[in-house]
């Protein structure tokens, strides 16, 4: 059976958000929380970790640094002669994949993209990012059985940032919560705009962040 190139990216994303979902439960901080808070915080930071990968994928200047970010900064060291790749931008990706069918928020979402990709950010820092990602709660507080307990593990991780931005050149701690917000816009534009249908039928949005938490 052929896939077509928007079924082939969504299966990605489900990837990716099965990935931060193992990456999640091998946190000993957030396996204390209370299951429902576990749920609350995967539900709606699955797409941060996602908006990550896909501002750097967009912006990532060159084919095989975009690999690299497609493949999660774990390609095989064969790519780095990989001249063969070439550098895909937001506007031709979409004239192949045909996700955005509002043409203006795609102009938004490439805006917002473009905030988070000019962020400079060693790969070493991932990890931070993805923690900060995790346990980043702000709007969720009326949603949490224990917020404080939450909060406390963001601010180890936003200390452990500050070490990270000392030793690899990472963010601040104002920094992360300032690309934290850029993520949550672009999460909320990506939800909004794009359009999984295949057609052209059923209804926009049937798919949501939801479904790559499963």
């Amino acid at each position: 059976m052929k896939c077509s190139f928007r079924t082939l990216l969504r299966q990605h994303l489900e990837c990716l958000g099965k990935f931060f979902r193992v990456l999640a439960y091998e946190q000993p901080d957030f396996l204390a929380f209370p299951e429902s808070d576990r749920e609350v915080l995967l539900t709606r930071n699955t797409k941060l970790f996602i908006q990550y990968f896909l501002g750097r994928f967009f912006f990532a200047g060159s084919g095989i640094k975009q690999h690299h970010w497609l493949l999660l900064c774990q390609a095989s060291d064969y790519l780095n002669d990989a001249t063969f790749l070439r550098f895909i931008p937001i506007t031709t990706f979409d004239g192949i994949v045909n996700l955005f069918r509002d043409k203006k928020a795609m102009a938004r979402y490439e805006t917002l993209a473009k905030e988070v990709s000019d962020i400079s950010l060693h790969v070493h820092c991932n990890s931070v990012v993805a923690l900060a990602c995790l346990f980043h709660h702000e709007g969720l507080d009326g949603r949490l059985t224990d917020p404080a307990r939450v909060e406390r593990s963001r601010d180890w991780v936003y200390e452990s940032a500050g070490y990270a931005s000392d030793k690899f050149n990472c963010l601040s701690r104002h920094e992360m919560g300032t690309l934290m917000v850029a993520l949550l816009d672009m999460g909320g534009v990506f939800e909004k705009a794009v359009d999984w249908r295949e057609d052209g039928g059923g209804q926009r949005g049937a798919w949501q962040v939801r479904d790559l938490t499963i």
